[in-house]
């Protein structure tokens, strides 16, 4: 306070007096016109409030080192996070081109302003045979044959109306090959704008083995010759119809057609010439087919003609006036004209049988006997006759098995000129020696004759 007094930039002549008081502050002069001791309160008072702003800047000082010391070190730490976010981000983008890379089928992010790709995978280039500087050059219109365009034009549009989509579509390889490609779509959203992520799956090979195994299965069940439904195909129809028929209480009509003379066309014309009126036989059997019918082929050689009578119920004799109609009418075969001799065997559902595989062998043993009948003989099936047919069948078998076994013997007749009495021949005769019944004569074991077996 006495350095305060002592001031020389202070200077009075009066304590109290009115005379004013000259001070200077930053070079500049200030009269003041007030006593002593009111200028040394004011000027204690000044001192005491710069203190207290000293100690206020001392300690925002010390508050704002301690922020900045917490900045720095929030610094630190948030660099660090950005770093590593960064290295994640960094080996992210890594595994997603190798995954991409590796994809077994074609992927490709399609731009849809141009329908170029944005990037591809090489197993998307690779399906059709381009390298990647070739690729990227195309869009997937330039890829596609011009014929189907507006198809996948209009693929393309649904695929981006929808989010997720798939369609197939035929694409030109490199050497012009057309593959079949299946493709899904996803739509994805970059930077505002709606693009197609596209996986391509190459089908060609799916597809062609897919036809082998339909063609296969198709020969495996229909005739090779006529393309005709196989039994397995007809009983499973048959079966259906009759389940139909059984609940309606209406008829089925199986005819089994022969062609008789078949085997001497074969002889003396060809197979070809066989094939071709088997093959236009069966066209004209279509031709006259029901609408729930079918016209199919057993056995190489017999065709089946099947009438559902809860869909056509028609009178017997109209069916077999179409039919005998359709077999009698002559075939050209270069310029040759031949008639076949068909015989047709009948049998009528519930009549003769009650389940698709006893109507079919009860059809097949009438056709049985109208072919040892003659030519164009028709026969209609009955319970009777089955049980004959299957009474011939087992003695065929049984005699197939004496011969087999070496039961037949031989026996010779002589015959004797009645004026000389002297033998003039003799007639061979064979026996039947069954080791249970004994000698079994000719009449009750010749059921066949040689043209009539049925093998």
């Amino acid at each position: 306070m006495k350095r305060l007094l002592d001031n020389p930039l202070i200077s009075s002549s009066d304590h109290d007096g009115g005379s004013p008081i000259e001070v200077e502050i930053n070079n500049t002069r200030y009269s003041i016109l007030a006593g002593r001791k009111q200028i040394l309160q004011m000027l204690v008072s000044t001192y005491d409030n710069a203190a207290h702003q000293n100690q206020l800047l001392r300690k925002l000082e010390e508050d704002l080192h301690i922020l900045n010391q917490g900045l720095e070190t929030k610094i630190v730490e948030r660099t660090a996070a950005l770093a590593e976010e960064e290295k994640r981000a960094h080996n992210a983008e890594l595994r997603y081109h190798t995954l991409f890379a590796l994809l077994p089928e074609g992927v490709g992010l399609l731009n849809t302003d141009n329908w170029k790709f944005i990037e591809f995978n090489d197993v998307a280039c690779g399906q059709l045979g381009y390298l990647r500087e070739e690729f990227d050059k195309l869009s997937l219109l330039e890829l596609t044959p011009s014929e189907n365009l507006a198809t996948l034009l209009e693929n393309l549009k649904r695929a981006l109306s929808y989010p997720q989509t798939s369609f197939a579509t035929e694409l030109l390889s490199r050497d012009g090959a057309i593959l079949e490609i299946d493709i899904k779509t996803r739509q994805v959203e970059l930077d505002g704008k709606k693009l197609l992520n596209c996986i391509f799956r190459d089908i060609s090979d799916i597809n062609r083995a897919r036809k082998i195994e339909r063609e296969l299965e198709h020969k495996a069940t229909h005739d090779l010759i006529t393309d005709l439904p196989g039994r397995a195909l007809l009983v499973d129809a048959l079966s259906q119809a009759i389940h139909i028929a059984r609940r309606k209480k209406n008829s089925i009509t199986l005819f089994a057609i022969d062609l008789g003379r078949l085997n001497v066309i074969t002889a003396s014309l060809g197979h070809p010439a066989s094939e071709a009126i088997q093959i236009e036989l069966a066209q004209r059997l279509r031709a006259i087919q029901p609408k729930a019918g079918m016209v199919a082929r057993i056995h190489g050689q017999d065709f089946i003609f099947m009438v559902d009578g809860s869909v056509e119920p028609s009178p017997l004799t109209e069916l077999l006036a179409r039919i005998t109609k359709a077999t009698s009418q002559p075939f050209e075969w270069e310029g040759s004209s031949i008639e076949l001799e068909p015989c047709i065997g009948i049998s009528i559902y519930p009549k003769d049988a009650q389940d698709a595989e006893s109507l079919l062998q009860s059809t097949e043993a009438a056709l049985f006997r109208a072919k040892q009948g003659g030519r164009k003989c028709i026969v209609l099936a009955s319970h009777e006759l089955n049980e004959e047919v299957q009474n011939l069948l087992l003695k065929e078998s049984e005699l197939r098995a004496a011969f087999a076994a070496g039961q037949m013997e031989m026996f010779y007749q002589p015959r004797v000129d009645l004026q000389s009495g002297k033998i003039a021949g003799a007639e061979a005769l064979m026996r039947w020696r069954d080791p249970v019944k004994g000698i079994i004569p000719p009449p009750r074991f010749h059921t066949f004759s040689r043209g009539d077996w049925p093998y």
